[in-house]
């Protein structure tokens, strides 16, 4: 994967961008203190690490990605216990359904194969919120 080579070097190149619109695509997908968040393809874990600091105390997040090597950068960021990453395709999540209350996908959207709103492939609650 394309992605694996360049991981080590990912946050000085587009790791800044990450940060500027990470904050505002949670504040656009509503999420608030108590839910649990999904972060598609997170990359280093930007956005999944400010969404644990948005959350509060109850919060939780999870970061997923197809690339172990960005994977691990974002594991080295944090050991807070409310946060994971985990190894996984956006289009066959392994996670059940009602799982989540928002999805948040910074740049990827626009690379998965499946509309993200489509036919939706996140496991969240119902009345879902998203943005990217």
């Amino acid at each position: 994967m394309k992605y694996d080579a360049g991981a080590a070097a990912y946050d000085r190149f587009v790791g800044r961008w990450s940060r500027l619109y990470a904050v505002a695509t949670l504040e656009a997908a509503g999420v608030k203190a108590s839910d649990r968040v999904l972060d598609l393809a997170t990359g280093t874990g930007d956005a999944a690490l400010l969404a644990i600091q948005h959350l509060g105390p109850y919060g939780t997040a999870v970061g997923v990605d197809l690339s172990l090597p960005m994977l691990v950068v974002a594991k080295s960021k944090s050991s807070e216990a409310r946060l994971s990453f985990v190894a996984a395709d956006a289009q066959a999540l392994p996670f059940r359904d009602r799982t989540f209350d928002a999805a948040i996908c910074l740049w990827s959207c626009l690379r998965i194969e499946t509309s993200c709103f489509g036919h939706s492939p996140w496991r969240i609650r119902a009345s879902w919120r998203s943005c990217y």
